[in-house]
């Protein structure tokens, strides 16, 4: 599940090259059915991964007439900037913004849905935030919202400093990959998957830390409809957050999935294919035509 799926000859996966608003050269995936499509979605990575490690997820929404798409954001896989690294965390949405419009211009008129796992779910969410019209619904999966280990306050101090003064110092999240999955497999592609990296800097963290907050206070504004999963044996971040962002959401048309005994990664546990049917069955209802125009910003 970690592997690259360029490195597959069979793979489905088009590569496509993007361009950010603020010139860097950013890679992306597409998975497209040869025929028509119920709907386009987005896979949204997490920190220090890329979107070649969703290839499965991809794989099993294709072949059930959806067409895939995923980009490896600034700084992570085979994108450009330096690993781990944003000056505001909206930088992201200069990258999806371009994926959108990239797919705005191939495809036709069909819901966009966005599945963000762990801080690639606080990215959807501020996409869909900030440009709701452009998204069907968001399915978000073990938000980072907060780490397992909370941080002091005087480390939070030392990391503003070191956002102001240093802001491309690289820090590193020591991040145990065996809490990731109890597939023993995943975690040794994970670890030796030479596009994943284990860096973030100082302004990074600091602007994470902004963005999960204005993400959270802002939960009763979110307009567009929202699944939630979370695994009840989350050791990476704390599943409080995922549920608490559920419980502000304003809208009815949400829905929150807890799955008990699963680690971090719940796509990439051997209850995968039951958590892509609960996905699958959230969507079903939703494939109803887009309406309105695209907004870029």
């Amino acid at each position: 599940m970690g592997e690259d799926p360029l490195s597959n000859s069979a793979t489905h996966a088009i590569p496509l090259s993007l361009k950010s608003k603020d010139g860097l050269s950013l890679f992306g995936r597409a998975w497209v059915p040869p025929a028509g499509y119920r709907a386009n979605i987005i896979l949204v990575h997490s920190l220090g991964e890329h979107s070649g490690r969703y290839e499965h997820i991809a794989r099993h929404f294709l072949a059930r007439d959806y067409a895939v798409y995923g980009i490896d954001f600034r700084g992570h896989g085979r994108s450009q900037g330096r690993r781990g690294h944003v000056n505001h965390f909206q930088d992201y949405l200069q990258d999806l913004t371009a994926l959108v419009k990239h797919i705005h211009q191939e495809s036709s008129p069909v819901p966009l849905f966005l599945i963000g796992h762990s801080v690639g779910g606080l990215i959807s969410l501020l996409y869909a935030l900030r440009y709701q019209e452009n998204v069907s619904t968001v399915i978000i999966a073990c938000p980072a919202f907060r780490g397992s280990v909370q941080i002091s306050g005087w480390r939070l101090m030392w990391a503003n400093l070191l956002s102001l003064v240093s802001p491309t110092l690289t820090l590193y999240n020591n991040l145990d990959p065996y809490l990731l999955s109890q597939d023993e497999a995943v975690v040794k592609a994970y670890r030796s998957d030479p596009l994943v990296h284990n860096e973030f800097t100082a302004r990074w963290a600091v602007e994470y830390l902004k963005a999960s907050d204005w993400i959270m206070s802002r939960a009763n504004r979110l307009a567009v409809s929202a699944l939630i999963l979370q695994s009840g044996n989350d050791q990476i971040v704390d599943p409080s957050g995922a549920r608490e962002f559920f419980d502000r959401i304003g809208l009815e048309d949400k829905y929150y999935i807890e799955y008990e005994t699963l680690y971090h990664e719940i796509f990439n546990e051997s209850e995968a294919l039951s958590v892509l049917g609960d996905i699958e069955a959230w969507l079903i209802p939703r494939l109803q035509p887009e309406v309105g125009a695209l907004s870029i910003a």
